[in-house]
């Protein structure tokens, strides 16, 4: 939830979110 909210005003985090499989799980 908070990945999805740091996300939307940084892309970056979100990149790196999808490199790191795991995260969203």
């Amino acid at each position: 939830e908070l990945i999805v909210i740091a996300a939307t005003n940084r892309p970056e985090i979100l990149d790196s979110a999808l490199l790191r499989p795991g995260r969203f799980d």
